[in-house]
């Protein structure tokens, strides 16, 4: 393997790629390859607790009330006991960040630094395990690279709550390590059951190992390796099935699967497959929300990457059942992990929380960086035989820049919630959860003009899904990245009639309506500036008779009483005051 991507005997042309000389090389890339995983994680070091970093450790009740450290173990990831219904059972990272808590308090730079040695950690533990698997050094240190500073790595990298995606990760490559080296199978048993309680997505190792083991030709012969992770992963199941679940916490919006039906669930969970492996082969578009009506169950919308999703499924098990009958544990490793996690966030086999969550996507990011470095070394060695090996070595720096620098402009924004919000709504401005957010935020600085814009449209949005239960709203709401770029007023101005040409009054006063049903639900003087706002753009006579609101409204549930007063309560809001927009 290594003549054959690196052209010569020990990888010797590969030592001219980086190193400039003929000793040594591999050994610097490794050393390349920790320092840029120490660099990647500075682009967001002095960065503040972001979305759910507060609700897991700041507002954590062991850490904001001082309980009793062995409480953990009887609290869910959100500090809620267990005794109720939880949501996500995780003890191992709170445990992680309560020394750190102790002696820096609410210090949210010390625990992203802890995020910068856990990924370099994370780099040095896969030049280690990969050296088992890959006898050529080279391209375990290249594939070492590239997973230093692959940019599908910013949401773990820029949040303290996802650290559990690098420990849970560590853990399960050296669970691999010992195996490989055939050390005391307590071992793994043990590390297997810390990975899952680090994170539950973690469960995709066990099937991984036994697969590895049989293309070894190794389950028959140790036997008592392969009770101790069958044992675990019971042990594991049943410590997760024995909790009983809260119901979903969050809207449909956010996972789409929850009303897809029939082909539509297929579709969804390939779309799902196919954007996750997208974003890792080329990180553009990275977002913290993919939901809905940045995504819809509309075939137009979900068909392009499920095509893309059905491929990789057909490939991946494709390369798997080659590596099983051809003993190629490497090739079933891969697969194995490069498949199991996307297939996990896909909804097909479980429903999860969030449409698609990026953070899922640092272990199976790891296969794809191995990818990419075999295809840079066998293009280096074509080059190389052409007399141009400068252009072999060209294209190899210029992979790892491109990655480096998309890291550089995505990390910035998981500084804060507010840098985050804007550069979520630019990513996926359609999407409901990014609109929200930012107007949150906004409305919070009290930026109004701008802060109404995006509740408007988030509410909206909101509106469509009800409507349409997710089937239809993407291509309705593809208008707003043009919009968004335009002075506020205008935006009021045009927004109606590019949003809803046929019905644009109908769009300007559901929009109030809408607005005003958003929770936590907003003062009288906003919905006052925001019909102020539509007023100054020649939508005053919009509002000039209440009564013609009610046909095609969604109004609030209840009686038709209630509804009625619903809508004079906000007629007589906004014509208390003069218009301050």
């Amino acid at each position: 393997m290594t003549e054959r991507y690196l052209g010569g005997k020990n990888g010797a042309p590969l030592k001219h790629i980086l190193s400039g000389n003929r000793s040594g090389g591999w050994q610097t890339l490794y050393y390349l390859a920790g320092l840029l995983a120490i660099l990647v994680c500075t682009f967001s070091l002095t960065g503040q607790f972001v979305l759910d970093d507060r609700l897991v450790l700041v507002e954590h009740p062991v850490f904001r009330d001082n309980l009793p450290l062995w409480q953990i173990f009887f609290l869910d990831q959100w500090g809620k006991p267990i005794s109720g219904t939880v949501t996500t059972y995780r003890p191992i990272m709170p445990l992680v960040w309560w020394p750190l808590w102790q002696v820096f308090p609410d210090n949210p730079f010390i625990f992203r630094l802890l995020t910068l040695f856990l990924h370099l950690g994370a780099t040095l533990t896969v030049i280690k395990v990969s050296g088992l698997f890959i006898k050529d050094r080279a391209l375990a240190a290249l594939g070492a690279i590239f997973f230093a500073v692959h940019a599908v790595h910013a949401e773990v990298l820029g949040s303290i709550a996802h650290q559990n995606e690098i420990v849970a990760f560590i853990l399960c490559m050296w669970t691999l390590y010992f195996i490989a080296r055939k050390q005391n199978p307590i071992i793994p048993f043990l590390l297997l059951i810390l990975a899952v309680l680090v994170k539950e997505s973690a469960i995709i190792f066990y099937p991984a190992i036994i697969l590895l083991l049989i293309s070894q030709r190794e389950a028959g012969r140790r036997v008592f390796l392969v009770i101790s992770i069958l044992a675990a992963a019971a042990i594991m199941i049943g410590v997760q099935l024995s909790l009983e679940r809260a119901p979903m916490l969050i809207g449909n919006m956010d996972n789409l699967s929850y009303d897809a039906v029939g082909s539509e669930r297929l579709l969804h969970g390939l779309h799902s497959i196919g954007r996750g492996l997208a974003l890792m082969i080329v990180p553009m578009g990275l977002a913290p929300f993919h939901g809905f009506a940045g995504i819809d169950l509309a075939t137009e919308t979900l068909l392009p990457y499920a095509v893309l999703g059905g491929l990789a499924l057909l490939s991946g098990s494709a390369v798997l059942l080659r590596g099983l009958w051809k003993k190629q544990p490497a090739y079933v490793l891969g697969a194995s992990i490069l498949i199991g996690p996307l297939l996990l966030q896909s909804n097909l086999i479980i429903r999860t929380f969030a449409e698609l969550s990026e953070r899922w996507l640092y272990t199976p990011s790891l296969v794809v960086c191995f990818v990419y470095s075999a295809l840079l070394l066998t293009l280096y060695k074509w080059f190389k035989k052409k007399n141009l090996p400068w252009l072999g070595r060209a294209c190899l720096a210029l992979s790892i820049m491109v990655h480096l620098f998309i890291s550089w402009k995505v990390l910035p924004a998981w500084k804060s919630n507010d840098a985050l919000m804007a550069f979520a709504v630019k990513q996926e401005p359609a999407a409901y959860q990014s609109r929200y957010f930012h107007a949150k935020y906004l409305l919070q600085k009290e930026e109004l003009r701008e802060g109404l814009w995006y509740a408007t449209t988030a509410a909206m949005i909101k509106r469509q899904y009800f409507e349409s239960m997710g089937r239809t709203g993407k291509k309705k709401f593809s208008v707003l990245a043009a919009l968004d770029g335009l002075p506020v007023n205008e935006r009021f101005r045009l927004a109606p009639a590019a949003i809803a040409p046929q019905r644009p009054c109908v769009y300007v006063r559901d929009s109030v309506l809408e607005t005003a049903r958003l929770q936590p639900a907003p003062p009288p003087q906003i919905l006052n500036t925001l019909a102020g706002l539509y007023a100054s753009q020649g939508y005053g006579s919009c509002f000039s008779n209440p009564k013609s609101l009610v046909p095609g409204m969604l109004l609030p549930q209840g009686s038709g009483m209630h509804r009625a007063a619903a809508l004079r309560k906000i007629f007589t809001i906004i014509k208390c005051c003069p218009a301050t927009g």
